[in-house]
């Protein structure tokens, strides 16, 4: 439809008449036709923004329901809660506390075990262990540039001289510890002799014994006995107890029986001093007085006298087990020289530092023992047999003591009455109390964090254990 001017000016002059309204109008239909448009945006921008604030809160909800555990000594630690700045703080403090104590647990069980660098992780590299050991640490029996990678003009002659040193060690251990055996029968028979004598010349102006009435004769006879019985008093209020270096079975002399001992086999002396040192210290505890700390006479000690003192099963069993040497005595009997391991360095100096430490985890199979452990990366197990004479009622002293000595562990123990009336006839002296023979299966154990710095590469080898990236020192 055609609009001419004439229709179209009396709009045009409405509009002039009415302009405030005609523009009002006009923006009301825009802003309707805006209002819409934009609506359409704001409304998926704001359902975006409630969607992200939903998200946050949500973040927030879990932040308060944040849950925080941390494994500690007497169980472990959980907590719920909002993560912020003061409870990270805490945790941060609480974490570097607890790292100071394992360093310090870690530091008191190497040096109860007998490491003679406890503060030090790793153990320090050859070069920096010749000297500043931790005093009552195990040791060697030679120096270390001796052994256990000894150069070959030592080698002939280096059980000689670990065999004659070993011997010493277990003298002075058994001195130190006021341990000892009864006067000798050579030594009792000539002091009787001598007591016979005087009786019969001095007290009876006899020529013999045979001059001797019945009624002399069994005078002199309850002198002697009364003499023998003072003899063996006296001797039993010097020790202790009764032990000798026969109760450990210890090799014959290298010199002697001319064998030439392999290195895995003079380190398996090493340790069975080691393991014997424990089991004497662990029995003078026992033997001392509680308020003093001075050793209590025989007579009133709990432990009488050590027997015997065996180890079960050798570590080194795979390279000791056979010999072509022949019967050669004592524990060396039936130990073998091993094989040359295809990795070991020249003789002489410093072996490669072990790959050993003190994280690995610790299996338990209760299957092979009543404790579940065994040789693992962290350390090795020996077990050993002890047989004594102990006071009966005063048994659990001796139990205690050894629980309190480098983690030695009671596996086994059966006791039987003894005689001590038999005892005193070969000159022991238990007292009057009731004592039993006491046969105790132990179970001990050895970090290799130190163990492993003093091993032949044959003994390494056969225990698994690799050498570090850290060479020899």
């Amino acid at each position: 439809m055609d609009l001419n001017v004439e229709q179209i000016k009396p709009v045009v002059k409405w509009i002039k008449g009415h302009l405030l309204i005609a523009l009002m109008s006009i923006l009301i239909v825009a802003f309707l036709a805006c209002g819409w448009y934009f609506s359409t945006g704001m409304a998926a921008e704001l359902k975006d923004e409630i969607a992200d604030r939903k998200k946050n809160f949500q973040k927030i909800e879990q932040a308060g329901k944040s849950r925080v555990s941390l494994p500690m000594t007497d169980g472990q630690f959980e907590a719920t809660g909002v993560l912020n700045k003061q409870l990270l703080d805490s945790m941060r403090s609480l974490t570097e506390t607890m790292k100071v104590d394992l360093d310090s647990a870690r530091e008191q069980s190497l040096r109860h075990n007998g490491d003679p660098f406890p503060d030090q992780s790793p153990h320090p590299a050859y070069a920096d262990r010749q000297s500043g050991a931790a005093p009552g640490s195990k040791r060697l029996l030679v120096d270390e540039s001796m052994f256990p990678n000894p150069a070959p003009n030592e080698l002939e002659d280096l059980p000689n001289k670990v065999h004659t040193a070993l011997m010493k060690a277990y003298a002075g251990m058994l001195e130190d510890a006021r341990a000892g055996s009864p006067p000798a029968p050579s030594e009792l028979s000539d002091v009787l002799l001598r007591e016979q004598s005087r009786f019969v010349q001095l007290d009876k102006r006899k020529a013999s014994r045979g001059d001797l009435t019945e009624e002399e004769v069994a005078e002199l006879t309850s002198k002697l006995s009364q003499t023998r019985l003072q003899i063996y008093n006296q001797a039993a209020s010097d020790l202790s107890f009764y032990a000798d270096a026969s109760a450990f079975l210890l090799p014959d002399s290298p010199f002697a029986t001319k064998t030439q001992h392999s290195l895995a086999q003079l380190y398996d002396w090493h340790w069975d001093w080691w393991i014997a040192e424990d089991i004497i210290a662990a029995i003078v505890n026992a033997n001392s007085d509680p308020e003093s700390g001075k050793p209590l006479p025989v007579v009133q000690a709990p432990v009488k006298r050590l027997l015997e003192v065996t180890t079960l099963d050798s570590a080194l069993a795979s390279i000791t087990r056979n010999t072509s040497a022949g019967n050669q005595g004592g524990r060396s009997a039936g130990r073998g020289r091993g094989n040359r391991s295809q990795d070991a360095p020249a003789a002489g100096g410093p072996l490669p530092e072990p790959d050993v430490g003190m994280e690995g985890a610790i299996k338990t199979d209760f299957s092979r023992s009543i404790t579940g452990r065994s040789n693992s990366d962290l350390f090795d197990v020996r077990a050993v047999e002890v047989v004594l004479v102990v006071e009966t009622a005063a048994l659990p002293r001796l139990v205690n003591a050894l629980a309190q000595e480098n983690f030695i562990t009671i596996t086994n123990l059966s006791l039987q009455p003894a005689d001590p009336f038999a005892a005193a006839a070969r000159g022991f002296i238990y007292g009057s109390s009731p004592v039993s023979l006491v046969k105790l299966e132990l179970e001990t154990v050895w970090f290799r964090k130190w163990t492993a710095a003093w091993m032949p590469m044959q003994v390494r080898d056969a225990l698994g254990i690799k050498s570090s990236a850290r060479g020899s020192g």
